[in-house]
C-alpha cells in the first residue's frame, strides 16, 4: 500500500523483509528484536547490527514493561518502536527513518534525521524464526543495512511513493560495495532464496533486493488509520 503523504519527516518505514502481521497479539507477550539506530552515514548510534544482540521485550496490556527482565530500559523512539514490535510478522527487517527529535537518543547526534533497523526475529504466540531466515536476515542487518542506510539517506528528502523503479537504481548507484566480500556474499544468498534466473549480475541482484523493499512504503499514521497496525 502506497502513500501519497509519506514524505520526509513522517515515520515512514520499509520492510526488507517480512510484512504486517494478521493475527492479534495477546494480553501477555514477549517479541524477540534487534532495536538499532544508525546515522546518515550507516554508523551505530544506538544498540549494534551484530548478531548477538537481541532483546527480549515483554508486553502486559499492550504495555511494554521489561526489556531483558528489567523494567528501566529505554527504548529509542519507543511508542514507534514498541507499536511495530507488536504489529510484524516473524521474522521481519524494517528500517524506518525517524526525525531526530523523535528518536529520544542523544541530543547531541547532528543528523536531523536518524535510521531505526528493526529485526523481529520471535514472539512468544508465533514462534521462532527459521535456522535459515535467521542466517539470512542477520546477514542483511549487519553487511546490507548499513550501506543501505547511508544510500538511501542522501536522496530521502525528494522521493515519495510511487517511484521505486527509480530510485531503487538511484540507491545501487551509491552504494559503495566494491572489494566487499561480504556484500558480495549477501547479494548471492538473496539470488539463491529468491531469484531462480542464472547468470545475474551483482548489479541486477541488488536493484532486484532494493525493489522488493521499497516498492511498499509505509507511513505510521496511514498504517494506523488503515488497520495494518493495531494499538
Amino acid at each position: 500500500m502506497l502513500y501519497r503523504t509519506g514524505g520526509q519527516g513522517s515515520m515512514r518505514y520499509f520492510f526488507l523483509h517480512g510484512s504486517h502481521e494478521k493475527a492479534l497479539c495477546p494480553d501477555q507477550v514477549v517479541v524477540d528484536a534487534n532495536v538499532a539506530v544508525l546515522s546518515q552515514q550507516g554508523d551505530p548510534i544506538f544498540g549494534s547490527t551484530d548478531e548477538n544482540s537481541t532483546s527480549r521485550y515483554r508486553f502486559i496490556n499492550g504495555v511494554c514493561t521489561h526489556v531483558n527482565g528489567q523494567d528501566d530500559v529505554s527504548t529509542p523512539a519507543s511508542q514507534f518502536v514498541e507499536t511495530l514490535l507488536k504489529n510484524v510478522s516473524i521474522p521481519t527487517l524494517i528500517v524506518a527513518e525517524v526525525p531526530i527529535d523523535e528518536s529520544e537518543i542523544s541530543p547531541y547526534v547532528q543528523d536531523r534525521y536518524v535510521y531505526i533497523a528493526l529485526l523481529v526475529t520471535g514472539r512468544s504466540d508465533l514462534g521462532l524464526c527459521r535456522a535459515d531466515d535467521h542466517l539470512y536476515l542477520h546477514k542483511m542487518m549487519r553487511v546490507f543495512v548499513p550501506h543501505f542506510v547511508q544510500s538511501m539517506s542522501r536522496k530521502s528528502s525528494d522521493y515519495l511513493p510511487g517511484d521505486a523503479k527509480n530510485l531503487c537504481r538511484e540507491v545501487a548507484e551509491r552504494m559503495d560495495y566494491s572489494g566487499n566480500t561480504e556484500f558480495s556474499e549477501f547479494l548471492q544468498l538473496y539470488h539463491k532464496r529468491y531469484c531462480g534466473r542464472p547468470g545475474m549480475g551483482q548489479r541486477e541482484m541488488l536493484e532486484s533486493c532494493l525493489l522488493h523493499s521499497l516498492k511498499m512504503p509505509f507511513e505510521l499514521t496511514a498504517s494506523i488509520r488503515q488497520g495494518l497496525v493495531r494499538l
